[in-house]
C-alpha cells in the first residue's frame, strides 16, 4: 500500500501530539476527532448522502476497510480489529428524514 507524503506526515504529526503517542489514551479522543475532521485523512465520506441504509453501510465498510490497512500499516493501531472497533464506535450511518436520505456520521467516542 502506498501512502501519499501528505497523509504519512499528517499521521505522524498525529502521534507527536504534545509530545505522547496515540497510545495514551488521554490523546486517542483528540486524536481520532483530528483524524475524522482532516481532508487528506478523513475516514469515512461524512459529506456524501445515500439513497438508502445499505449503500450507506456498504460506503462505511468499504472506507473502514482502507482506512485500518493503512493506520495499522503506519502503525497507529496494533491490529485490524482495533482499528475496526474504534470506527464502529466514532461512525455510523443516520438517516436524515428531511432530506429521506442517509449519512455516515461522526458520534465521536
Amino acid at each position: 500500500m502506498i501512502i501519499a507524503q501528505e497523509d504519512r506526515r499528517f499521521y505522524v504529526d498525529l502521534l507527536e501530539l504534545k509530545g505522547g503517542t496515540i497510545m495514551n489514551l488521554r490523546n486517542l479522543p483528540l486524536a481520532l476527532a483530528a483524524l475524522a475532521c482532516a481532508s487528506t485523512a478523513t475516514a469515512h465520506p461524512t459529506d456524501v448522502t445515500f439513497s438508502s441504509r445499505g449503500e450507506c453501510e456498504a460506503a462505511f465498510a468499504d472506507s473502514s476497510k482502507s482506512d485500518r490497512e493503512r493506520l495499522v500499516e503506519l502503525g497507529i493501531f496494533d491490529t485490524f480489529g482495533a482499528a475496526q472497533s474504534t470506527f464502529r464506535d466514532m461512525f455510523r450511518c443516520e438517516r436524515d428524514y428531511d432530506g429521506d436520505n442517509w449519512h455516515i456520521v461522526f458520534i465521536g467516542g
